[in-house]
């Protein structure tokens, strides 16, 4: 029996004996005695039995000096969910596996309140369970992550509803134990892998509100618009400056956009890849986002996806527009926190009017400068920090660099992973020495909520597998065909 007042963690308790009866008294715990407000609860750590309140959970005053009779309580049996764990090679699962059984209907998500020890021969029992819908996460050796039946994604797991004291059996579950696997989503050219992100995007695919379309024969255009679609809940696809491919033609199609931006002037995509969307999309609005260099074009981005009606929420990502390998992987998590990538020029002593008129303008409170003093001078840094910290005294922020390009793209994962908001189960995989594979991830890195890795096109980057392991990773997304990442990386080969 627990005796505690509503916002007790840590109660007095009595235990009671054979006959159920128990005895609290003001010599044994003073503490509960003349402060009224107490809650009567009985808990058995033994039986199937739910814990229960004394009178529904109505609070009494225990008076000393005075004897007191009549908190009885119910104890219920619960229900319970039993079966049994087999390891990848099929034998029973032992004593050094656990199961946890989250409640996912009770209006907090994630709630592992159910736990229990696998038995020698597999066995287990989550036991004094109350009628609801739960999903069973395994673990054992590692502490990898593996769910009920047989999927190491929480968001594939199989859920098990139990009523009032019923006893649901689930039979085997498969323990997936530590595995690391590869996915590809390629096409023979980069207009074709671009289309295979969409389509992983975007599966049910009509009807999406907005589609950016960006030049695959450069970078500069599209690395603002990833995160600009992202965040209007779109996509962006590719195409050649002087007509639309065929692949992409007809995945605007399946999209059927409400609205299609062009993305830069009519010297990155022409007017005549314009009139034929004018003609294809009739019903959609079609606008050209563009200005005079890739600078402007990216503030113009940023200005029509998070201005006015469309909050960035304080944050922004800053990356040289001189280069893409830091500004490609700032896009996903720039994608998952609703936050622009802005470019600006990384060489310079200073940025632009335009550039800090924008940081005013979205009340930027949290500045991110993404890639090392080489890839953005501390100028840049200094005068952006500014503009923000004038604006909102206190604010946060920072460098986020490493030694190169992968190990930049490692510390923007790792602040994605630890940012106390985000967690994930794979990640996406993208080269370092190219680009188009990679432009259309923030979209696909915001629906599944996972950061992008770069990786050599030969072989992955020194302990970026360890660092996978380490994280749990279950699925490495490979973005590009073998020539952009090739078969020694699908098998987490590393350098």
């Amino acid at each position: 029996m627990y005796f505690r007042r509503p916002d007790d963690s840590n109660p007095p308790y009595a235990v009671t004996d054979e006959n159920g009866r128990w005895l609290l008294s003001a010599k044994q715990k003073p503490q509960v005695f003349g402060t009224g407000d107490i809650l009567v609860q009985a808990y058995d750590p033994d039986l199937n039995l739910l814990p229960s309140l004394w009178n529904g959970g109505a609070t009494t005053t225990l008076v000393p000096g005075t004897y007191t009779d009549g908190f009885d309580v119910l104890l219920e049996p619960g229900a319970t969910i039993s079966g049994r764990v087999l390891t990848s090679d099929g034998t029973p699962a032992d004593s050094g596996y656990w199961v946890i059984g989250y409640r996912t209907d009770s209006g907090q998500e994630w709630m592992p309140n159910f736990s229990a020890t696998v038995a020698d021969d597999g066995s287990f029992t989550l036991a004094r369970l109350p009628a609801g819908t739960y999903l069973l996460q395994l673990g054992g050796e590692g502490n990898a992550n593996s769910y009920f039946d047989g999927t190491p994604f929480a968001d594939l797991a199989q859920e098990v509803v139990v009523a009032h004291q019923e006893h649901v059996v689930v039979g085997d579950i498969d323990y997936l134990g530590r595995s690391l696997a590869t996915a590809r989503l390629s096409g023979p050219d980069r207009y074709s892998t671009n289309v295979a992100i969409s389509q992983a995007t975007f599966p049910d695919g009509a009807d999406v509100p907005v589609v950016y379309l960006a030049t695959g024969a450069g970078y500069a255009d599209a690395l603002s618009a990833g995160p600009a679609a992202a965040h209007l809940g779109g996509g962006l696809l590719l195409t050649q400056p002087y007509g639309i491919p065929p692949v992409v033609l007809e995945e605007l199609r399946r999209l059927d956009p409400d609205r299609i931006v062009i993305v830069g002037s009519a010297a990155a995509i022409s007017e005549s890849v314009r009139s034929t969307l004018a003609t294809e999309f009739p019903d959609a609005d079609l606008d050209r986002v563009g200005g005079a260099d890739r600078y402007e074009t990216s503030i113009r981005i940023v200005r029509d996806a998070f201005g006015a009606d469309h909050s960035a929420d304080g944050h922004a990502f800053f990356a040289t527009g001189l280069n893409y390998p830091d500004a490609l992987a700032a896009g996903p998590v720039a994608a998952s926190w609703d936050a622009p990538v802005i470019l600006v020029n990384g060489q310079a002593d200073g940025v632009s009017a335009a550039t800090l008129q924008l940081v005013r303008d979205l009340d930027i409170a949290t500045a991110y400068f993404v890639g090392s003093e080489a890839a953005i001078r501390s100028g840049v840094v200094n005068a952006v920090r500014a503009t923000v910290e004038t604006q909102n005294p206190g604010s946060s922020g920072g460098r986020i660099a490493g030694v190169d390009r992968y190990e930049t793209a490692y510390y923007l994962a790792w602040s994605f992973r630890f940012d106390g908001q985000l967690s994930f189960d794979r990640v996406l995989v993208a080269s370092g020495a190219n680009f188009p594979d990679a432009l259309s991830g923030g979209p696909l890195a915001a629906s599944l909520g996972v950061p992008l890795l770069l990786s050599r096109p030969g072989c992955l980057p020194p302990d970026m597998r360890r660092t996978l392991e380490d994280w749990d990773i279950n699925l490495a997304i490979l973005l590009g065909g073998p020539p952009a990442l090739s078969p020694q990386v699908a098998a987490l080969a590393t350098c």
